[in-house]
Order: C-alpha cells, then sequence, then structure tokens
C-alpha cells in the first residue's frame, strides 16, 4: 500500500494465495484505511482501537436513531464495543464487519421511522459498502440475516416503514453500498467459490450450555488461567458475555408497552440471532440448505447477537428511568426486578450444582468467575427496585449500574491483550533461516495431518512479516486445487477429508526430494528429533533451534521438467503481483510454475502476451518460444476491473441522489424569465 500498489497477491504463503481477493485480509476496510497513515509497527493497535470506535459510536447512533436519551444511548454503546463476542475478535476481520451493524441499523431505522432525509440513505451506503469490505462473508451473511428480520418487524409495528417510497429509499441505500463495495467482492466470490470453504457440510454451533457466558467470561476456563480453556469449541468463538445489567435491561424495554414497540424488531432479531447460534429452531436448518451458506459457522452468530441486546438495554435503561404513573409505567422496572432476581436464582444454582466433576483448578475457576456477575445482578436488583419503588435517587443507582457494568467488561476483557516491545522481533533463529534460504521455498517435514500446521518454523502468516516463503498457508481462501495437486504428489488424504473438517489450512508434509521438486521446494525444516528417511534424498545443511534444515537438490519454483532445456533463473516477484524470471529453450514448450492455480493469471514473453494454463490443477505452466526470454506472470482478476465499474456506478447513483434536486432547482431557476 505504502509503495501504491494494491494487494493483489500473497507471495509468501504456500505457493501464492490471493491477498486483496481472499475476502479476510479487508484491505479497504476503514479501519485498514486508518492504519495506512501511521508507522507499520502501531498499524495492527490502531486498527483494533479504530474498530472499537466505529462498533461503539455506531451502536450509540442507532440507540439515538431509536429514540433512546444520550445516556441510554451511551450505555448501549459502550455495552456493544467491549461485549465479549465484539472484543474477542478485535484483531480480526469478524469486527471489520459486525462494527458497522450499529451505523446500519441507525441509518435504517432513520429511513423506516422518520420523516424523509437524504443523509440517511447515504449514511446507510457507507455502513453496508464498509461493512462488506471489512471482508468476512460468513458474518455478512449473518448480519444480512438480522437485519432483514429488524426490517420486517419494523414494517408490521409501525406501518409508516412499509410505505413505497420509504422502501425505495432503504433499496437505494443498501444497492449504493453493495455496488460501492464490488471492486471487492466480486473478485472474492471467484476465489471463494474455489476454495476450501466453500460448500463445508455443516458449520459449527455454539452449545447451550454455553449461554451462561452472556452472563461472564470465565465459566469455563481462561482469560487466561491456569486451568486453561475446558468449555466445547474454543475461547473466541465462545465468548459472548455482556453481564447481567444488559439481560436485565433488555426484558425492561419490551415491558414498555406503545413507547417500547420500536424495541420488537430489535428482540426479533436477538431471538433470530439466538436461534442460528444455538442452531434450535428450524431457521438454523434452512440456512444451511442453501449451497453458499451451507458451511456458515453459526457461532458467528453472537456478534449481531450482542449489539441489538446492547440496544435494547439503552432502551430498558430509560425505561426504568421513566416517571410513568400507574401499573403500565411501573412495568419495565417490575420486569427488570423480576428478570434480576431470575439471574440471581440461575447463579446461585450454577455456583451449588455445577463444580463435581471438575479438577480442582477447573473448580476454581469455575466457582470465580460467578462473583463478578453475582455482584452485577446485585446492582441490578437495587437499581430495579430504586425505579419500582419511585426513590428519589434511582438516577444514582442507575448511574452507578453503568459504570459497573463497565467495569466489569474492561476487567473481563484485559487479559487477553498482550503488548510486546518491539515489532514482530527477531532472535538468532530467524535470522540465520532467512540468511540460509533467502527468497526460496521452505517446506516442512514430520508426520502432521495436512490442515495441521507443524511445529516446526514460524507460524503462517507470521512468515510474511519476516520475508520468509513457507510452503503453508492459513486462509479460509485456500483453493481446493492445491490440496488436490498435493494429494496427486503424495497420496495424502484426499481434499473431501479437509473440507468435512470445515478447516481451510493447509501445511503439506514434504517427506523426499520428488515431493520437493513438485512443488519447488528449496528446503525443508523438521521439527526436533524427526529426521527424513535415509533415502530420500534431502541433504542435511544444519541444526536451528532443534530444527533440523536440508537442502532439496534441484528443487526450483520453474522448470521446463524433462529435457534439455534446464537453463531458468529464479522466480522472483518484482512487486506483489508479478513474477519475473529469465529462459532459454531450444524450442517452444511448456514451463511449468510452482505458483498457486487461480483464473486471473496473464503470462508475456518479452512483453508479448503468451499462453498460460493449469498444470496438475493446483499450479500453472506458461508458453516459452524458442530462444532466451524475459518471462513474466501477473495475477490481474479481470473481475476488478468489472467491480470497479459497478463501484463507480454505486457512487455515482448516490452523488446525483444528493445533488440532484439541487442542480434540478438551479436549472429552473436559470430558465426562469426575469420580471422587468
Amino acid at each position: 500500500i505504502h509503495a501504491g500498489h494494491l494487494p493483489l497477491w500473497n507471495p509468501y504463503n504456500a505457493l501464492g494465495s490471493p491477498e486483496m481477493a481472499n475476502f479476510q485480509s479487508g484491505a479497504f476496510a476503514l479501519s485498514s484505511l486508518l492504519a495506512y497513515l501511521v508507522p507499520l509497527p502501531v498499524s495492527y493497535t490502531v486498527e483494533v482501537l479504530a474498530k472499537l470506535a466505529i462498533a461503539g459510536t455506531g451502536t450509540y447512533f442507532a440507540a439515538r436513531s431509536l429514540g433512546v436519551s444520550i445516556g441510554g444511548s451511551v450505555f448501549a454503546g459502550i455495552v456493544a464495543e467491549l461485549s465479549g463476542a465484539f472484543s474477542g475478535w478485535a484483531g480480526w476481520p469478524q469486527d471489520s464487519v459486525a462494527a458497522w451493524m450499529g451505523w446500519i441499523i441507525g441509518a435504517g431505522a432513520w429511513i423506516l421511522l422518520k420523516p424523509p432525509r437524504r443523509w440517511p440513505v447515504v449514511a446507510l451506503a457507507v455502513a453496508v459498502a464498509f461493512s462488506i469490505l471489512g471482508g468476512f462473508p460468513e458474518l455478512i451473511g449473518l448480519e444480512a440475516i438480522a437485519l432483514g428480520v429488524f426490517v420486517v418487524i419494523a414494517m408490521v409495528v409501525a406501518p409508516q416503514a412499509a410505505k413505497p417510497a420509504v422502501l425505495g429509499r432503504l433499496a437505494l441505500g443498501l444497492g449504493s453500498g453493495i455496488a460501492a463495495s464490488a471492486a471487492v467482492w466480486l473478485p472474492s466470490s471467484i476465489v471463494l467459490e474455489r476454495s476450501m470453504a466453500w460448500g463445508r457440510l455443516e458449520g459449527a454451533h455454539v452449545e447451550p450450555g454455553l449461554l451462561v457466558g452472556l452472563f461472564t467470561n470465565t465459566y469455563f476456563g481462561s482469560p487466561i488461567s491456569k486451568a486453561g480453556w475446558f468449555g466445547p469449541l474454543n475461547y473466541y468463538e465462545a465468548a459472548a458475555y455482556l453481564g447481567p445489567p444488559v439481560v436485565m435491561l433488555a426484558g425492561a424495554a419490551l415491558a414498555q408497552g406503545p413507547r417500547g414497540r420500536l424495541a420488537w424488531p430489535l428482540f426479533g432479531s436477538a431471538l433470530v440471532s439466538l436461534d442460528l447460534a444455538l442452531r434450535l429452531g428450524p431457521l438454523a436448518h434452512w440456512v444451511q440448505l442453501l449451497p453458499s451458506l451451507s458451511g456458515l459457522d453459526m457461532t458467528r452468530a453472537l456478534l449481531p447477537l450482542s449489539f441489538v441486546l446492547a440496544i435494547l438495554s439503552g432502551m430498558g435503561l430509560d425505561g426504568l428511568l421513566a416517571r410513568n404513573p400507574g401499573w403500565l409505567g411501573a412495568a419495565p422496572s417490575l420486569t427488570a426486578l423480576g428478570t434480576a432476581l431470575g439471574i440471581g436464582a440461575l447463579l446461585i444454582w450454577l455456583y451449588l450444582t455445577k463444580l463435581s466433576g471438575l479438577g480442582t483448578l477447573q473448580a476454581q475457576a469455575r466457582a470465580s468467575s460467578l462473583w463478578w456477575p453475582a455482584a452485577l445482578d446485585g446492582a441490578s436488583v437495587l437499581t430495579a427496585a430504586s425505579a419500582a419503588l419511585a426513590w428519589r435517587p434511582r438516577r444514582i443507582f442507575a448511574f452507578g449500574l453503568g459504570l459497573a457494568e463497565t467495569a466489569f467488561l474492561v476487567v473481563a476483557g484485559a487479559p487477553l491483550n498482550t503488548w510486546g516491545h518491539s515489532y514482530y522481533p527477531t532472535d538468532n533463529s530467524i535470522k540465520e533461516l532467512s540468511t540460509i534460504v533467502g527468497s526460496s521455498l521452505v517446506g516442512f517435514g514430520g508426520p502432521h495431518p495436512l490442515w495441521q500446521f507443524s511445529t516446526a518454523g514460524i507460524h503462517p502468516d507470521a512468515n510474511s512479516a519476516y520475508g520468509i516463503e513457507e510452503f503453508a498457508l492459513y486462509d479460509a481462501a485456500t483453493p481446493k486445487s492445491l490440496v488436490a495437486a498435493y494429494q496427486r504428489y503424495s497420496g495424502a488424504p484426499p481434499s473431501e477429508t479437509a473440507t468435512k473438517a470445515g478447516v481451510s489450512n493447509f501445511d503439506p508434509t514434504i517427506s523426499n526430494l520428488a515431493q520437493a521438486k513438485a512443488f519447488g521446494v528449496s528446503y525443508v525444516l523438521f521439527p526436533p528429533h524427526i529426521a527424513p528417511a535415509a533415502n530420500s534424498g534431502l541433504h542435511y545443511v544444519t541444526t536451528i533451534d532443534g530444527e533440523r534444515l536440508y537442502k532439496a537438490p534441484g528443487a526450483k519454483r520453474a522448470s521446463f521438467g524433462r529435457g534439455p532445456d534446464r537453463v531458468v533463473s529464479a522466480l522472483r516477484f518484482s512487486d506483489n503481483h508479478t513474477a519475473i524470471l529469465s529462459v532459454a529453450a531450444t524450442r517452444g514448450q511448456w514451463l511449468h510454475l510452482a505458483v498457486t492455480n487461480e483464473p486471473s493469471w496473464h503470462a508475456s514473453a518479452d512483453g508479448k502476451p503468451t499462453a498460460v494454463r493449469p498444470w496438475h490443477q493446483g499450479m500453472l505452466e506458461a508458453w516459452v518460444p524458442a530462444g532466451t526470454h524475459e518471462l513474466a506472470i501477473t495475477y490481474s482478476p479481470a473481475e476488478l476491473q468489472s467491480g470497479e465499474k459497478i463501484c463507480l456506478a454505486g457512487l455515482l447513483t448516490l452523488v446525483i441522489w444528493c445533488a440532484g434536486p439541487s442542480l434540478i432547482a438551479a436549472w429552473h431557476t436559470k430558465r426562469r424569465p426575469r420580471i422587468a
């Protein structure tokens, strides 16, 4: 980016992989754009903080659009940005998408429920575009389902929202936002359809028992305790903590009578998101029947659930503080009081019955995890009681509850945040490996499943920061053809095995020279105490921090295979999406290239186009005319140009929508005859 290039291709992982079109890199997410403005060592921190700010301000805006007071909206914004489901994924692309949910709800609510204005349409388009550009298609789908339910129920509770003109403005905002992000999602859709993530048989979901995680973050251990994590899935997938006050206040929002009718669209979204996350009802089953959504990871529905519950909690806080006489006016506070007492009884039951069968450390972790919820629930009871009894200092109780909730959310997530004193620290082992291998491709030996990473080398993706190319990839966009190509040479488990497992990691074992030559792997690292077979053809080089490094003689990223034409320079990338090399051929023939096969490669010899085609499914080969040539292969998705045109059309539509009436009025004024 700083060099002025689009991040089209990542040459450092496996045999290279799409970067911008892998969806998850989020190259044009707003948080990424802000991170580009600062030095690289602090860019990640800026990106995380930007996501938190977008989520918090967006939820505040959504609450205000739905008529919530400033205090209730601030409470909702704090809950949304610090909730376990959001803050736990702050360093991942899930949050680049989810951060915009508040802005989308707010702009959509303004269009549906308030007098017509032009700026909400633009705001909706911007929020939708940046949400898609955030780059996590699973969450885009789950978010769309939750928002669709919100719109449908809003049309029921507020009939004016069903007017054609209102729905037209809503469609204009959504359509313009989708069009404005087409330069990313159009080429990404092609890459995704060829990937291991496409067509997975079944996505993950949350076990019902994990709903206790709405109240606490360490009921199943971590972060970060000696007991470790002893729950199903993993901590990041299961983290959903919001605290008892949020659940209590969400209940109060639904009990506000006619004033609380706007809470029902949010409540519907929450129910649908909960159903998807738990996979309890028919909706989750119907979603799984759609081919493009069959492998949807339902656990991520916890993110939209957190946002709508946060907004509901802001509404509920307003309901507690409203001065409405009579039983109807007291309904929110009475509902809140009953909910808080019910949560208290649940916490007591969990403490008394759910410690048996656990180890000492696990039992300690589980018992201690209930102290924060118990204290917060006590504060919730006091706040609800003060509202029900119309005590004068009830606003003080509410303010104290907000401070306690904020403290809980901060403390709950703080242990996960770690800091280093340097950016990607380099030790002697990394320096030695980099010096020896240079720009050569490094593979990994030792028996390990195709979808489990070797313990040797640098964890895939982190290797990119060190400039060391590794034959391994951690990316949902890992192409199936690359796995099939490896299976052809190694007899590894079929690619379907990895697909069924729902895993897109790719870390093939290189155990002999034939495999190394097939994929252009020049060096092979073996974990400690593991060595290749004596007849493997690999030559020992050195031992680096206990890991044995072997050379694969004759292995190159480009070769003519058998025949006399073997004068080939090393394949190197002149920029992030163009590889060049010098070749000499006595006759025209195909040059084998250990580069991942994607349908967007173009080749040229001395600047003249030449043919390029798949080789063994997962790699490429280019036609080389007789003679000595400078060969270049360039990754340039045709869909990118089409997406750019759609993007311009979407932006132009918004400009016309905003400026058109003013231009027409000015034109009519100019043509109006002057009266002498």
